[in-house]
């Protein structure tokens, strides 16, 4: 018997549990609770819910519509993962004795085996997916869910104490947590969520709580190569695992194999996932299960592993194109890290909700990485290794830099740097924009002797706007969206200009020799 799920259904049972959002982890909680004899309101926002459906023939009350927590008062909680614990209704509920918690916080609190939790800005279900199949093809039984897409809490009296669950967990889930896995495991950390997180900062902290309450026998296994996930090794109770395929770690990479230590471990060429950001998600995995599995298990699942969906999914080939699904790809690092492992040009259709990411990094980037600002060779190397694939993102692009298609230079970037020039000055920030002056004029020099391109690069006027709208004191959150509602109908035009002329963009320097004709009505036109 497991006392601590019992321990739990007793405090709910006769009592009221308001699940607040029947989503994906809390619509099972609602006939579990309910045949637990818990009293279940189901606080959702969405009207239209199929309430029949969610109660499983058990009474459950509903409250629905703008108003869904108004009233808050009952006896536990369930938050959902997406909701701030601090909304103000949550926060008088709390006050008047309200117990909160969450699916995931009370699957922790029941669970008797071992767990082995995976969070992180970008690969985390990928690695969280590879830690399930290398213990599943090394023999043991396991459990996957969390934030993956699987609730765990109404699955846990079909576990056992020999069982291992591997669970995502997003900063979301781990917001309000007071307990750590045995094994945790940080893929990397970088600006993310922030229309739901309050600042990065909180972002890190609420990451953070994978490891701050573990005991001193469990495993935290960081990125070597990512500073801010790295930086919470300090924090860390047990072991702590590091791994990297940029710099030196326990896990590294060396001769095309992945090394445990001085142990060569498996040779990346048999991986089938594209791309550096891959190797490091096979690091991760390995250091995570390496005590449970062996190196035939990893070789087994690299040669036969193809991804999960939605991430560099090739979903079909026709005409000799290969159309790719990788729509979780929902931030800048994750979208530039999924380009770079093509060789060929790419076509990107993207899209979607703005999460308030700034994408004024690159410079931020570089004046983190070089000591003298004013050190041509010391920005020349580090724009190197930017080009070469070793820093920054890993693209291999400088953004804001390309080919100089109106003669040798963009007309528009050059008088708007007049204006940031002047504005720099007035703001008693000269030497930010030397810098940038002097980054757009080795950026030009490298790339043009790196990519042989011999038809001029430049600056476009891209190239200062982050610096401009830092300048101004715009809101980091309002970059993205500025940008893009500027660049729209430019983008529309380039599209049109691109189907209408064998894919080449017909640029304002050139001039149409056709003869003048009067336009003809689509109606009136013959095919």
């Amino acid at each position: 018997m497991n006392t601590k799920l019992e321990g739990l259904k007793n405090n709910l049972r006769g009592k009221t549990v308001a699940l607040l959002g029947a989503g994906v982890s809390n619509r099972p909680l609602i006939p579990l609770f309910a045949s637990w004899v818990a009293r279940v309101v189901v606080r959702d926002k969405n009207e239209n819910l199929d309430k029949e459906a969610l109660s499983g023939g058990y009474d459950v009350k509903f409250i629905l519509g703008e108003r869904y927590l108004s009233g808050l008062c009952e006896d536990y909680i369930f938050r959902s993962p997406g909701m701030r614990f601090d909304l103000p209704e949550i926060k008088n509920a709390v006050a008047g004795g309200s117990v909160l918690t969450s699916e995931m916080e009370s699957f922790f609190d029941c669970f008797e085996g071992k767990i082995i939790g995976v969070t992180g800005s970008d690969g985390k279900t990928t690695t969280t997916t590879l830690i399930y199949k290398l213990l599943t093809h090394a023999g043991h039984s396991c459990f996957l869910g969390g934030n993956i897409g699987a609730p765990l809490l109404n699955r846990v009296e079909q576990m056992t104490k020999e069982d291992i669950c591997v669970v995502e967990l997003s900063s979301f889930q781990l917001h309000t947590m007071k307990k750590s896995p045995d094994i945790a495991v940080i893929t990397n950390l970088s600006p993310n969520h922030l229309d739901i997180h309050k600042s990065y900062e909180e972002y890190i902290e609420a990451k953070a709580n994978i490891l701050l309450y573990q005991r001193k026998g469990g495993i935290a296994v960081l990125n070597a190569g990512n500073e801010d996930s790295f930086a919470l090794k300090d924090r860390a109770m047990g072991e702590v695992r590091s791994f990297s395929a940029k710099t030196d770690a326990l896990l590294s990479l060396s001769g095309g194999f992945i090394y445990y230590g001085d142990e060569k471990y498996l040779d990346t060429s048999s991986i089938l996932l594209p791309g550096l950001h891959n190797i490091e998600n096979y690091m991760a995995a390995i250091g995570a299960v390496h005590d449970l599995i062996t190196k035939e298990d990893a070789k087994f699942i690299a040669k036969t592993f193809g991804g999960v969906e939605h991430r560099l999914e090739l979903v079909r080939t026709l005409g000799g194109v290969k159309y790719y699904n990788s729509s979780i790809d929902s931030s800048p690092k994750r979208t530039a890290a999924a380009l770079s492992t093509f060789n060929q040009k790419v076509i990107l259709l993207a899209g979607g909700k703005d999460k308030g990411i700034s994408y004024d990094e690159i410079g931020k980037d570089i004046k983190e990485h070089v000591k003298d600002w004013t050190s041509e060779n010391e920005v020349k190397e580090y724009l190197t290794k930017i080009l070469n694939k070793e820093a920054f993102d890993h693209s291999g692009l400088i953004y804001g830099m390309g080919h100089a298609v109106y003669s040798i230079s963009d007309p528009r970037a050059q008088i708007f740097k007049g204006y940031v020039e002047r504005l720099a000055k007035a703001k008693g920030m000269d030497d930010e924009f030397n810098f940038y002056s002097r980054v757009e004029k080795l950026a030009t020099e490298l790339i043009q002797s790196k990519r042989k391109i011999y038809k001029g690069v430049s600056a476009n006027i891209d190239f200062y706007s982050g610096f401009m709208y830092r300048m101004l004191e715009l809101p980091d959150q309002l970059f993205t969206p500025m940008f893009a509602t500027a660049r729209m109908v430019g983008w529309s035009a380039h599209r049109m200009e691109e189907l209408m002329n064998c894919d080449k963009i017909i640029r304002p320097a050139y001039q149409s020799i056709a003869a003048e004709r009067s336009y003809v009505p689509m109606k009136q036109r013959e095919l």
